[in-house]
């Protein structure tokens, strides 16, 4: 017999897994492990694990942190990626974005493809956009992203 509880107990369920797939592809495209993606959402390496695999649902703190760090957690949440403020681009934000990006990029001695380049480009330009770089200037943004790239890519610290 098939009531109520057990319908919303699967569609809870296959949220959890999407939610968790969702997680871990942008985990990876950013290039990160576990250890480090949890870290920018407060979260330890366990828990990140679990997140992914659907076994635990994370707090809205967690998802307010990943925010913070230029995540698009409405894509987490619903499977749609965010688009810029009125689905442009803003001219003079992504020129500071270029420019930002290419002086974190000098200053910190990081080298990366033109794919990986257009994407932080475009990461600092939309959380510029819709208010996320906290208070930050570009160039401190940028260079927080930058960061966390190089040590996903040099396999955490």
């Amino acid at each position: 017999m098939d009531n109520g509880i057990n319908r919303v107990n699967r569609e809870l369920n296959t949220f959890d897994v999407e939610f968790g797939k969702r997680l871990r592809e942008e985990r990876e495209r950013r290039g990160l492990n576990q250890s480090d993606f949890g870290a920018l959402g407060g979260v330890a390496k366990v828990a990140q694990l679990n997140y992914e695999k659907g076994y635990r649902v994370p707090s809205t703190h967690y998802l307010s942190n990943l925010r913070k760090h230029g995540v698009d957690v409405g894509y987490l949440l619903s499977g749609d990626r965010d688009m810029p403020v009125m689905g442009r681009l803003d001219a003079k934000l992504l020129s500071c974005a270029i420019s930002a990006v290419q002086e974190a990029a000098k200053q910190g001695g990081y080298v990366f493809s033109g794919i990986e380049e257009a994407t932080m480009i475009l990461a600092v330009h939309d959380a510029m956009l819709a208010g996320r770089n906290a208070g930050q200037t570009a160039e401190q943004f940028a260079s927080a992203i930058l960061t966390g790239w190089s040590i996903g890519r040099s396999g955490g610290v």
